[in-house]
């Protein structure tokens, strides 16, 4: 039994089998344990600042862990749907109809690493890799969904922008209406309980913690804060929650506060934490009809060398789906590349994945994007990737 297969840089190889530990098997305790010895070379900590924030995000994690498991747990649900699949389930989930949704690697590590370590778990596990912003991803998951069903999102709403939350919460909505089923999700307040958190444990050093620390300034780059869905810990609280339950219901769903300290025992259980709370979403009648036949485009690529620069063809979407295969296919091209030079006219959306798929080709080469649709246009700016392109349309 080996899981040399894992990239132990991977992170979500690293989600998965840190809380896969309770199953006592060696290798995944040999796997977790290189992980973090990489991650602490590569990533050095230099202060008791920064251990703090180390524990901090731990506690979250397990609160927002095994809160969610010991939610589905209780609902006596016959399916447990978590998305993305970054934490497999528990050993007691062999009872369930289990289905992973991510992208396609962490599906592919997810499925790889249940059939390893729980053999009898992975026969009613089932994997689809999807976007939250194709319609036609989700829609054709969630056929395979069969009676009461909860869904589970744990670190996913923070990282898509207002846009790419609108079109998830309407297929949610759907999804909802049509299905016996109802969605928890940790993502609302996770950033408020961080910092609670960090506030908890650092004490009178709290502001020169968060003076010194860098992870603020990262989650700002990567745009946690940004969107209608998590709550900002910067702002006012109770005035933010409204916020966000109202951009539920314009989407055609509603949203109840489930206190985390009922599904949270044990060492995650902190007092900074008990008046946070988990959000319980479901479906209003509007949503019956949302997106009814609604699909999506998958993408298509074309390239060519013209002397050293590289020039590709997009068209349809750049997405969690199609982000994968984009990269595979601009590591194939040989040659002397200096710079990239990308074709948007026909692309016609792209998601967070797509974006990152952008950064990857960015720390090679510089890179332009022509014929740059609005909808694309918009994104780009929204989080400032149009400031690391040069950005050349045609158009008038």
């Amino acid at each position: 039994m080996s899981l040399e297969f894992l990239n132990p840089m991977a992170g979500d190889a690293g989600e998965t089998l840190g809380h896969l530990l309770e199953t006592r098997n060696p290798d995944a305790v040999q796997v977790l344990w290189r992980m973090r010895q990489i991650r602490r070379h590569a990533v050095p900590v230099h202060s008791a600042f920064g251990e703090m924030h180390v524990r901090a995000r731990q506690l979250s994690l397990e609160t927002s862990f095994f809160g969610l498991n010991d939610y589905a747990m209780q609902s006596g649900c016959e399916t447990v749907v978590e998305f993305p699949c970054g934490f497999l389930p528990r050993p007691s989930f062999r009872q369930r109809t289990y289905v992973g949704l991510g992208t396609e690697e962490t599906t592919k590590t997810a499925a790889g690493v249940l059939k390893i370590l729980d053999p009898e778990g992975a026969k009613n596990a089932s994997f689809f890799t999807v976007d939250p912003t194709n319609p036609s991803s989700l829609l054709e998951a969630f056929d395979h969904v069969r009676g009461k069903t909860v869904v589970l999102t744990s670190g996913l709403l923070m990282y898509l922008t207002n846009s790419e939350l609108e079109l998830l919460c309407q297929v949610m909505g759907q999804v909802l209406s049509t299905c016996d089923a109802e969605w928890v999700t940790s993502d609302p307040e996770s950033a408020c309980q961080f910092m609670d958190l960090l506030e908890s444990l650092s004490g009178e050093r709290y502001m020169d913690v968060l003076l010194e620390s860098n992870d603020m300034r990262q989650w700002k780059t990567a745009g946690q804060f940004d969107n209608a869905m998590v709550i900002d810990p910067r702002w006012d609280f109770d005035r933010l929650c409204l916020k966000s339950m109202a951009f539920l219901t314009r989407n055609g769903l509603t949203a109840e506060r489930i206190p985390a300290k009922n599904y949270v025992h044990g060492a995650a259980v902190n007092p900074a934490m008990l008046h946070h709370a988990f959000w319980k979403i479901q479906a209003t009648r509007e949503a019956k009809e949302r997106l009814t036949g609604v699909t999506a485009p998958g993408l298509e690529m074309t390239a060519a060398l013209q002397g050293d620069t590289l020039m590709i063809r997009l068209s349809g979407r750049l997405d969690a789906l199609s982000s994968s295969e984009f990269i595979r296919y601009y590591e194939r091209i040989s040659g002397p590349i200096r710079a990239v030079e990308i074709n948007c006219a026909d692309l016609q959306f792209i998601s967070s994945a797509g974006l990152r798929a952008l950064m990857i080709i960015l720390k090679k080469h510089p890179v332009t994007l022509t014929d740059v649709r609005d909808a694309v246009s918009e994104i780009l700016g929204m989080t400032g990737i149009d400031t690391l392109v040069s950005i050349r349309n045609h158009r008038s």
